[in-house]
């Protein structure tokens, strides 16, 4: 096998400076709930080995932990004839390709804090050429939202006895007000204007219902949020073009436990902070027909969304995420038109853990393209594609996969610039393919990774270029999973919705490599590979009870 090497003589255009790193702003950090995402602008670093050790610790205790390095992003310069054919698109993704091929950075996260609480973070960023540095940083985790104590609200009862009863009292709703909606059913295509929590009264569904009419000019709404802070909670919404639209300024909104039925697009975000959590979500696709017209849950602007444990079926995209630092964790998508997930357009720390998706038509995770990094993908199961597990498009690079279990009868592929450990990839229709060495892959990291094979090969057979995979191993699919399983392409529905569980004595179980801070509380000797860690709780998918 041939050595990847980082070819050091190739500047970029964009930086400023050599080898030696430049540092001219302090790192930024931002927290959702359970997570902190930082970044650390610089320039120069042309050969890309600048590195950044992180530490936290709870404020007041004295011990610190050890998080995963920052991932240096910015690594993979395009050489003049890709940069030109990204050019040449005309479209939103020239857009964001001639932006975010410009950008030179080091990012990363820290996961599993506690909400609601203040942490402090050391990052020591330092260069073999000279330059770095070490800030100490301070960021306070949010608080998940909860219920407003009715004993202590206004609340104002509504009936579905006039049509826009619904309408009427929302726009007569004052700051903090509870509107404890009635079983019945209401009328929609209405303006949440103040930060006022929309609850069901728990005596019956409480549906909101729309007209779809498809093909027509009509863009009937559900409901538009407007302002920050407000809250629809156990609620039903039934045949809308657009169902939930929470529109710039709508920062901090919740969309809690409601059922979205029907609908072309379903929650459409464009604000920021917002929690949208333990929903269920059938669209008006129909799988087989391959349409990839009328998202799940969809966001283009702002940072720091969580969405989570949410069940998602009979969309083009279950989960179409642009924001950064954002959280997408314990969903369980099935039996779409696109794909399972799509990271299109997304910036730095957007972190997806502990989902499932299966049984889309098309791919499992999207980069459409996706450029710098770090995406993180975490503990997900995904199994059941026509296409590949991963969508490599347009020159996508800056990905971390760790202990997933990605399953397909279809070869994959990967983007630039990953770095993977404790993955279960499916293999036997052939190898992966990756992106050979060159101007634009300036940097694999595999290694610790399962392959399921029917070749007689070892794991760093299936680059024979690039020297990977040193510790990775390869494993018989019949030796894999307790249970028997097979991949039925879609639009056939996987039934019931796979768990891969290790196989008693697989050779996977305790073959992976502990990683700071994510791989914390494996059951034996070292973390297993796969997304199911042997002898732990199984993970939870979709709706909480």
């Amino acid at each position: 096998m041939k050595k990847l090497l980082l070819p050091a003589l190739l500047l970029s255009s964009f930086l400023h400076a050599g080898n030696e790193t430049v540092l001219k702003e302090k790192p930024s950090i931002y927290a959702t709930m359970q997570c902190a995402g930082i970044q650390w602008n610089i320039e120069g670093d042309s050969n890309n080995n600048a590195a950044c050790a992180v530490e936290f610790r709870e404020k007041g205790t004295v011990e610190w932990k050890k998080a995963m390095d920052l991932f240096r992003a910015g690594a993979v310069t395009p050489d003049k004839g890709s940069l030109e054919t990204a050019r040449g698109w005309k479209n939103h993704m020239s857009v964001y390709v001639e932006e975010h091929w410009k950008l030179n950075y080091l990012a990363g996260s820290i996961f599993n804090l506690k909400d609601g609480t203040e942490y402090e973070v050391k990052v020591s960023l330092k260069d073999p050429d000279g330059g770095g540095a070490q800030e100490v940083l301070s960021v306070k985790t949010r608080s998940y939202p909860i219920l407003p104590d009715l004993k202590s609200s206004k609340i104002t009862d509504v009936y579905p006895v006039t049509r826009g009863a619904l309408r009427k009292a929302v726009l007569a709703a004052k700051d903090r007000d509870v509107l404890l909606v009635h079983a019945g059913t209401y009328d929609g295509n209405f303006r949440v204007l103040a930060p006022i929590t929309i609850m069901a009264a728990g005596d019956g569904e409480v549906i909101i219902e729309g007209s779809m009419k498809h093909g027509s000019e009509e863009l009937e709404r559900g409901v538009d949020f407007c302002v920050p802070g407000a809250m629809l909670y156990g609620i039903t919404l039934k045949g809308f073009p657009y169902a939930l639209h929470l529109m710039p300024g709508a920062d901090r909104t919740s969309i809690m436990r409601c059922k979205l039925i029907g609908n072309h697009y379903s929650i459409e975000v464009k604000s920021g902070e917002n929690y949208i959590a333990d929903n269920y979500i059938e669209g008006d696709n129909i799988p087989a027909d391959g349409n990839n017209d009328g998202e799940g849950i969809e966001t283009h602007a702002g940072v720091g969304q969580v969405i989570c444990f949410n069940k998602i079926t009979r969309v083009a995209d279950p989960m179409s995420i642009e924001t950064p630092n954002s959280d997408v964790f314990g969903n369980d998508s099935f039996s779409s038109s696109d794909d399972g997930i799509e990271t299109d357009d997304s910036g730095p720390n957007l972190r997806i853990f502990n989902n499932r998706f299966y049984s889309c038509l098309h791919n499992g995770m999207s980069f459409q393209p996706y450029l710098g990094g770090p995406v993180y993908f975490i503990r997900n199961q995904v199994a059941g594609f026509r296409e590949n597990y991963f969508k490599d498009r347009y020159l996508s690079n800056g990905a971390i996969f760790i202990n997933n279990t990605f399953l397909n009868n279809t070869k994959g592929s990967l983007i630039n610039h990953v770095y993977s450990r404790n993955n279960i990839y499916s293999c036997w229709a052939g190898p992966l393919d990756y992106h050979d060495v060159g101007p634009i892959n300036q940097g694999y990291d595999l290694d610790y990774d399962c392959f399921a094979s029917k070749m007689r090969v070892t794991a760093g057979d299936f680059f024979d270029d690039i020297d990977q995979e040193k510790h990775g191993i390869v494993v018989k699919k019949e030796n894999l999973f307790a249970a028997d399983w097979d991949i039925v392409a879609p639009p056939a529905v996987i039934s019931p919705a796979p768990m891969f569980e290790l196989k008693d004595g697989c050779p996977a179980i305790d073959a992976g490599v502990e990683i700071p801070n994510i791989t914390d509380g494996f059951a034996g000797k070292a973390p297993d590979m796969g997304a199911i860690e042997k002898g732990l709780p199984l993970p939870v998918y979709g709706p909480r009870k």
